[in-house]
């Protein structure tokens, strides 16, 4: 189930991390790609949207990555 969340978190930050059980920081991790996705759109708040998009890809793939899930 790690496996599959790692690839799910992966295109889908956050999704993964809520299919092994972190329900609080999968809500929060999908919710701040959305911010950072919106952010990205703007055009203007894109000078935070990005760094805020690669912090949470990267937090949701090593929070995945780290969990107990067999």
């Amino acid at each position: 189930m790690k496996i599959v969340a790692i690839i799910v978190n992966f295109f889908f930050p956050g999704l993964g991390t809520l299919l092994i059980g972190q329900i609080g920081t999968g809500i929060a991790q999908l919710l701040l790609t959305i911010v950072a996705a919106v952010m990205v759109a703007t055009g203007v708040l894109s000078i935070i949207g990005i760094p805020l998009g690669i912090g949470v890809w990267i937090w949701a793939l090593v929070s995945a990555a780290k969990s107990n899930a067999s």
